[in-house]
């Protein structure tokens, strides 16, 4: 199996979806950044981006991944920091971006200031974008297990949503 390291700024519950996903197919090696909360300011960031670049390039240089699923939402100060690095082919780095719609300009700059071409996406209006702007672009649509996604009991909908799709495979 090939070895893929999959990096993400925060721990979220899509990455159990994408290792069921994934696991069967691929050696997956899953690192959770865990940005601070509250967010750093001024230089700590680069102190943080230095730190965070030497533990990828160490982590990188032990499990030695054919290729990196990224996943930088929600951290883009790290990811367009001067001082950070990711020290990886960035032909075979291939991004997420899951709230693309809200974040376009923000993800397109990661992107650029990163050198990766190629990334999925969850939304369709998005994809179109990015293939317009000349990065490869596939659809990613989620399908949602029941058992890693479900309702949260202890909230009240503040809107009706109307939903066009599958109700039983998709929950975005």
């Amino acid at each position: 199996k090939q070895r893929v390291l999959i990096i993400t700024p925060l721990a979220c519950r899509w990455l159990q979806e994408v290792k069921r996903c994934m696991e069967p197919h691929f050696e997956l090696h899953i690192i959770t950044l865990q940005l601070p909360q509250p967010r750093p300011e001024g230089d700590e960031w680069r102190y943080l981006a230095v730190e965070r670049s030497q533990q990828l390039g160490r982590i990188i240089n032990k499990i030695k991944p054919d290729g990196i699923y990224l996943s930088f939402e929600f951290g883009w100060e790290l990811f367009l920091a001067p001082e950070f690095s990711l020290p990886f082919d960035p032909q075979r780095i291939i991004s997420v971006v899951f709230d693309d719609i809200v974040y376009h300009d923000l993800n397109v700059r990661v992107l650029e200031a990163l050198k990766i071409n190629r990334l999925v996406t969850t939304d369709l209006s998005s994809k179109l974008r990015y293939l317009e702007k000349g990065f490869e672009c596939e659809l990613f649509p989620l399908e949602g297990s029941e058992e890693i996604y479900y309702p949260d009991p202890t909230i009240t909908p503040a809107n009706d949503i109307i939903f066009f799709g599958l109700l039983d495979k998709a929950d975005k």
